[in-house]
């Protein structure tokens, strides 16, 4: 995303620029002339209608300065400034051509000198100290003395003149920003939005046409002169009511909750109008601390060394689903986390459901959502499916045959398939006491308690490790990794496939920021720091990704497949990939594709990369079988660009932008799709098992295709999915769909489609959870109910389930 920024300009940055010749404006301009003014000067700088980046930016530059009352005066000032210089430059010329025609002329021009002078002070005076010092710093020497002399007996000095308005919003910025939707360089393609910057504080529209987002500017800017003039009539009105502590995201969070607060109060007590904000234009309010600090003025100029062209971020395209209400897309900063996403949920569902979303569940492969950590640390990709149910429904985590819940208290539940680790707790019962968050890995658990401490369960049972102050805990398929708040590592599980980092013990003492994993071996990715730009060590199998690559550095993002091979996509877009080449660990045959198209997304099956880049074209290296040869670029281009990808275990499916399919990976387990070609037309949503895909289509009908025994087939219940399907889940071998009236629909392995209480549950349905092998409904009653290779019902719950809603609506109430 290129954002346009429009800094205010004061002084030297605004020297030799008449503001009001770029708008061709007369300088007593009113609004309403000033913004007609704007939307002609706007259109003819934009770089796709024969204008320049420079002059688009100008432009901007002008009404950011001239539509705000303040920095108009500021900027008016400057103007007065210039004249009087060039005035003194006329004096002195003049008095060489003789004492008498000079005198005749400064008595006229000493009265005007002298009344610029008052004006100017005046201007001075109604400034607040920082700008004042600024712009007294910015007049020549002579200009000063000549304005100190002026003053002499005056009560009040610039310098000396109280700060009254030390908190006023006359320095916000309101600007334009390009959200590119093609290439990642020009214009064309992109969509826009309106946006403002106050505090930490965003404010913004939806991406909307060019001259859409320009009127949408407009009425941001009456907002904020609005707002100006409540700060000017209070200047308190924006001291937070809270003190500042040692826990800043606490005090983050207040900041949020106080600003989006006063936000919505001020505006409504200004009697603001949205003007041509229709209801799908709302706003949304994001909090983001790095926009300014404890003080509401903000420059809104670019980070140090940045130019407007060179300001990107990766947006994540999601859909928000809630059983028997609706289905909304939403657009989200990759680097954002769940309180900014729930903000963005509600706001695309406002009018559409009657409360607020309090609670978003990931898609299977993803770890739960946390406060704090970023949408795509927590494995999101563009296109999931998140689920927002109608009341809070409790945490499941599951390994590949159980499942293991928080319950209310802070203990735990854990069911599943009969003997295996992991299905039940009762030899660490007494210790699972205040949990806070569990990590599976294939056969066991993982317990986060709130001192820090972890507790195990399942094949590491006997593992009792004395860990403190333990931050997140991170799973390969045997093995464990706990990242300590001080950024240390510890492992523990298998030694062969994670469990020993001792070669690697010097690098992992501190600095870690995250931890990313293939099925046998672990990477770390450190901070931007000093001593580290954002280096990857890594261990475990030296086969399948255990070994660190050399002098990598500058890594935004690590993706892993399951066979053992790390993906690194570096700040620069660059991709460095290691581990098992035959599993994606060698991407030579693509690295300069990669590199010049620009990553958007990486996806994996169990031993190939599949890449979406900005365009939306398509990269794939690995095992060639398994999905590492990508159908052709003519393909994909004809049909408008891949805009979502799924993967099962050993196939890609892509849907592009003009609905149809591809598919690429082994045939027979999902990898071609061409015998229902015909059917795949408009589709909406793609779901997967470990070998089959069902593709959901705009008016609900539901296809599926790959092996019959992990739902490719839909024969038996195929007059049940012709229409309105809502939503699908999957486990590993069967699917179950929920219609729009609340129906449920169950097909693939045998085993976990008999569900002899099946029409108990039609309507009741908030979500439902699956293994490999199993499947595990809460419904609207409070009740849990599991079918397929489990071994018990879950009815410990009922009893239970109210006292879990309430307790986790206060949770998440605390949290906003």
């Amino acid at each position: 995303m290129a954002t346009f920024s429009s800094p205010i300009l004061l002084g030297a940055e605004g020297a030799g620029q008449d503001l009001y010749a770029l708008l061709d404006v007369d300088h007593s301009v009113g609004v309403e002339d000033l913004r007609l003014a704007y939307r002609r000067a706007i259109r003819r700088a934009h770089p796709d209608k024969g204008g320049s980046s420079e002059a688009f930016l100008a432009v901007a530059r002008a009404f950011d300065v001239l539509s705000n009352p303040a920095t108009r005066v500021s900027y008016d000032q400057e103007l007065a400034t210039e004249t009087l210089q060039k005035r003194i430059g006329k004096r002195s010329r003049e008095k060489k051509r003789g004492r008498e025609a000079v005198h005749s002329q400064s008595t006229s021009i000493e009265c005007r000198l002298q009344e610029k002078l008052s004006n100017l002070r005046e201007v001075l005076q109604s400034m607040d100290a920082s700008t004042r010092r600024t712009s007294i710093s910015n007049m020549s020497s002579k200009i000063r003395v000549v304005l100190m002399k002026h003053m002499e007996g005056s009560e009040d000095s610039p310098a000396d003149q109280v700060d009254r308005s030390s908190r006023k919003l006359g320095s916000s910025s309101i600007r334009l920003r390009a959200v590119a939707k093609g290439t990642t360089g020009g214009t064309a393609g992109c969509k826009y939005s309106a946006q403002m910057d106050i505090d930490c504080l965003r404010t913004y529209t939806r991406q909307v046409a060019f001259d859409l987002a320009i009127e949408h500017q407009l009425v941001l800017s009456d907002l904020r002169d609005k707002l100006v003039a409540a700060s000017e009539m209070n200047a308190s009105i924006w001291s937070p009511p809270y003190k500042e502590t040692s826990a800043v995201a606490l005090v983050d969070a207040a900041r949020m909750d106080f600003l989006q607060r006063k936000f919505q109060t001020v505006v409504k007590q200004a009697g603001a109008s949205w003007g041509q904000l229709g209801p799908g234009d709302a706003i949304d309010l994001v909090f983001d601390k790095s926009l300014g600090g404890a003080s509401i003025e903000g420059t809104g100029q670019l980070p140090d060394g940045q130019s407007a062209s060179a300001v990107s971020m990766v947006q994540i395209e999601l859909q928000i689903y809630v059983p028997g209400v609706a289905a909304v897309d939403v657009s989200i900063d990759d680097k954002e986390d769940v309180l900014d996403l729930l903000r963005v949920a509600n706001t695309a569902l406002r009018g559409r459901v009657k409360d607020k979303v309090v609670q978003l569940i990931p898609p299977r492969a993803a770890r739960p959502l946390r406060p704090g950590l970023p949408l795509r640390r927590c494995g999101l990709r563009c296109g999931d499916v998140l689920t927002a149910p109608r009341r809070a429904v409790p945490e499941v985590v599951v390994t590949e045959k159980t499942f293991a819940a928080i319950t209310p208290s802070g203990g735990v539940i854990a069911w599943g398939e009969p003997e295996v680790p992991g299905s039940s707790t009762s030899s660490v019962a007494e210790q699972l006491q205040n949990v806070i968050e569990i990590t599976p890995s294939d056969s066991s658990f993982a317990a986060l308690k709130e001192d820090g401490s972890v507790i195990c369960w399942g094949a590491n049972e006997t593992f009792e490790p004395n860990l403190k102050q333990v931050l997140r805990v991170f799973a390969a398929s045997e093995a464990f990794a706990a990242l300590c708040c001080d950024g240390s590592v510890y492992c523990w599980g298998d030694p062969h496939r994670g469990g020993d980092m001792r070669g690697q013990a010097e690098q992992l003492q501190s600095e870690v920021e995250h931890i990313f994993a293939t099925g046998s071996a672990f990477c770390a990715l450190k901070a931007s720091t000093p001593s580290g730009r954002g280096a990857v060590v890594a261990w475990g199998d030296v086969l399948q990704g255990g070994r660190t690559p050399q002098g990598l550095e500058g890594v935004r993002h690590v993706y892993s497949t399951r066979g053992g091979a790390f993906a690194a996509v570096k700040e620069d877009g660059e991709v460095v990939t290691w581990g098992s080449s035959v599993d994606g660990g060698d991407s030579s045959r693509v690295h300069e594709l990669l590199k010049s198209r620009g990553i958007r997304d990486i996806y994996s099956t169990d031993s190939a990369f599949a890449a979406i880049t900005f365009d939306g074209g398509l990269v794939s290296w690995g095992n060639a079988r398994f999905g590492g040869v990508s159908p052709g670029t003519d393909d994909v281009a004809r049909r408008g660009g891949v805009v979502q990808l799924c993967s099962s275990s050993c196939a890609f499916a892509a849907r592009c932008a003009d609905g149809s399919v591809l598919c690429w990976g082994i045939a027979e387990w999902g990898g071609d799709c061409r015998a229902i070609t015909e059917d795949l037309k408009e589709v909406r949503c793609l779901y997967s098992s470990r070998q089959a895909f069902a593709a959901r289509r705009v008016d609900g009908a539901l296809f599926c295709w790959g092996d019959a025994g992990s739902g490719g087939d839909t024969e038996e219940v195929e007059s049940q999915l012709m229409c309105d399907i809502a939503h699908v889940y999957s486990s590993g071998n069967a699917f179950a769909a929920i219609s729009l009236d609340g129906q449920l629909v169950l097909w693939g392995n045998p085993k976990q489609t008999r569900l002899e209480a099946i029409e108990s549950l039609h309507g009741k349905i908030l979500h439902i959870y699956a293994t490999n092998n199993s499947f595990t409904a809460f419904t609207a009653d409070g009740t849990g109910v599991a079918w397929g290779a489990v071994n018990e019902t879950i009815s410990m719950f009922s009893e239970k389930m109210q006292h879990f809603y309430e307790q986790y609506m206060i949770q998440y109430d605390t949290i906003r």
